[in-house]
């Protein structure tokens, strides 16, 4: 394959896997932004999907433009010092909310499926990602790059033997599903509230990104196709759930359930992608956390690691989806801020190299 296409598909797999997480491949996320609206979610997923490459190529570009690896100065760049300064602390908060996540959806995975003790599963994963974070940004871009198409393959696999067993139907476009509570008042502004939080959360990887890629066509169609891979992926998950409503409404990972209730095989397959989109996710947000905190009190970068997932055992008593549904929008709020700014922002500064993919 020719370099300047690889570097393009390297690109979108990289974009993709930063937002590729757990709460994605469980279904939790979908079902509760997009889902929770029937019919129209499907609507809601191509709208976001637009969002991701218009934002995400925005991100790419400006990230280049400002020169910069870190995310915290990206941030202070585009918004301003003080207001730049709120809004890393806060963000800050949220990766770690997000790392909390991860290791209680590892401990959960540990008790139920495996029948282990829930705190093996969490301090495993712990000390998993206290040693690879170690090797920094570049370290955690090859693990995800390394993870996505296996990740999105067996997505497909299982939705896809949902969707020949049940018999897809046009009539799920028409499907209406009761849940008890839902992020915005209206389905459009709930897939801008996905978009937002999931390209805000994404920034310690999508900074460093936009920083080394110099070719302005890789980035626009590494956005673009990293997008439209995200899109079609939710859209699948999304017809796979509805197709298993209203009973799977209630679990704490949808699609976990469902690959459990196909065969052992799909079970299997589902709980190793489901594990391994918990390692990328909780890997990105420790190294976003870490960072933050290393320039904020002048700590020791390993020291920082350390002292973050000893926090995290105070807040080990968390729901799953009780995390996603309650501070998910209000960040999804927040995050609407940084990207309207990363809209609005004026092009120039680098300039741009067209022949050449970095």
């Amino acid at each position: 394959m020719p370099k300047p296409i690889s570097t393009i598909f390297k690109t979108a797999f990289l974009f993709a896997g930063t937002m590729l997480g757990a709460g994605f491949a469980s279904g939790q996320e979908l079902l509760y932004f997009f889902i929770a609206y029937g019919s129209m979610g499907i609507y809601g997923i191509v709208t976001a999907g637009i969002f991701f490459s218009l934002l995400g190529y925005r991100l790419l570009k400006i990230s280049n433009q400002f020169e910069t690896t870190d995310y915290t100065l990206f941030i202070n760049k585009l918004c301003g010092k003080r207001f730049g300064f709120i809004l890393n602390l806060l963000l800050g908060f949220f990766l770690f909310t997000i790392l909390q996540l991860m290791l209680i959806a590892a401990g959960t995975i540990c008790r139920d499926y495996f029948y282990l003790p829930f705190a093996l599963g969490y301090t495993s994963l712990s000390l998993l990602i206290l040693v690879l974070a170690l090797f920094g940004v570049q370290g955690i871009m090859k693990v995800n790059l390394i993870a996505t198409p296996f990740l999105a393959l067996i997505i497909l696999i299982i939705c896809f033997s949902s969707l020949h067993y049940h018999e897809f139907s046009f009539s799920l476009f028409e499907h209406t599903v009761s849940l008890s509570n839902q992020p915005a008042p209206h389905w459009l502004l709930s897939c801008l509230l996905y978009a937002s939080y999931n390209l805000s959360i994404s920034l310690p990887l999508l900074v460093p990104l936009g920083a080394k890629i110099k070719c302005n066509q890789t980035r626009l169609l590494g956005s673009i196709l990293g997008a439209t891979l995200l899109m079609s992926l939710a859209i699948c998950i999304t017809f796979t759930i509805l197709l298993h409503c209203p009973y799977i409404l209630n679990a704490q990972i949808p699609m976990l359930d469902i690959s459990c209730s196909q065969n052992l095989l799909h079970s299997f397959l589902y709980l190793i992608i489901f594990l391994s989109a918990i390692f990328t996710t909780s890997l990105s947000c420790l190294y976003g956390c870490a960072s933050q905190l290393k320039k904020h009190t002048n700590l020791p970068y390993p020291l920082c690691l350390i002292f973050l997932l000893c926090i995290s055992f105070f807040f080990i008593n968390l729901e799953f989806s009780e995390i996603i549904q309650r501070i998910f929008p209000w960040f999804g709020y927040l995050a609407l801020f940084i990207m309207i700014k990363l809209l609005l922002a004026k092009d120039g500064g680098r300039n741009e190299k067209n022949n050449s993919p970095y």
